[in-house]
């Protein structure tokens, strides 16, 4: 009986002298790897792309944020379990490591047509199923404003609070000039509710009608004739048995 406890006593001295010294082993490499990041690992370079709205300076004052945002490893693991779900506009942002002092900022915008007023001083952004995707109160230059209607609720992921047969229309418009490469600069809704364009100096009145696929395939061959012009093309009474289309000149 003696033996077998002396034997216990040993093998559970060595288990223990084991135990410690992994366990010291594991500590000592944790440290000097927390060393050698914070030494090694310092951001010496951002790189960013597909932000459109934002400069490269914006993104990472959003996107690089904490006690040790200077560390790559710490800002994409920080990354990795807490994505930035904040930034205005923007669908998701992504940190990748390209060297150990190199990050990557990859950046997902919303898909927005365009945006309208609200009538609590924000804007109502929205995507081309007519879905609102944004209620910011930023004015975005390089996205549609489309004007004459003012809006006064919006929620993101619900459709845009307006008629629905305004909306339809308007969204018809918009595919068509897309799909027939038509840009234009200026998209509003007059005082009758008639949905208007603007190309360059032409001012394009899609009426309150149907058949607006047919009005822009019609387009196309139209506004070519137009160039250096200005004035109003009225479509709004124009079908696809009535051939007829009124040019009003300006200048």
């Amino acid at each position: 009986m003696g033996k077998s406890k002396k034997k216990k006593k040993k093998s559970q001295s060595k288990f223990k002298f084991y135990f410690i010294n992994i366990l010291l082993g594991i500590v000592i490499v944790v440290v000097a790897l927390m060393i050698m990041s914070s030494i090694l690992c310092v951001i010496h370079d951002v790189e960013v792309s597909g932000a459109k709205h934002y400069s490269e300076i914006e993104i990472e004052e959003y996107v690089l944020t904490g006690k040790y945002k200077g560390n790559s490893i710490y800002v994409f693991a920080d990354n990795l379990v807490h994505p930035k779900k904040d930034i205005p506009f923007v669908e998701s942002a992504k940190v990748k490591l390209n060297s150990y002092d190199k990050v990557k900022i990859e950046i997902k915008e919303k898909s927005m047509l365009g945006y309208m007023a609200m009538t609590d001083g924000n804007f109502a952004y929205f995507d081309e199923e007519g879905n609102v995707v944004e209620v910011s109160n930023i004015p975005l230059s390089d996205v549609m404003f489309f004007a004459g209607i003012q809006i006064e609720k919006a929620v993101e992921g619900e459709p845009l609070g307006i008629d629905e047969k305004q909306l339809s229309r308007m969204l018809a418009v918009m595919r068509g000039l897309e799909k027939y490469n038509i840009p234009v600069n200026a998209a509003n809704f007059d005082e009758n509710g008639n949905f208007v364009v603007a190309y360059n100096s032409v001012y394009i009145n899609f009426g309150k009608g149907d058949n607006a696929e047919e009005k822009v395939k019609r387009l196309q061959y139209i506004l070519p004739n137009l160039v250096d012009m200005s004035g109003i093309l009225h479509l709004e009474d124009w079908t696809t048995q009535d051939t007829d289309i009124v040019f009003e000149k300006t200048t």
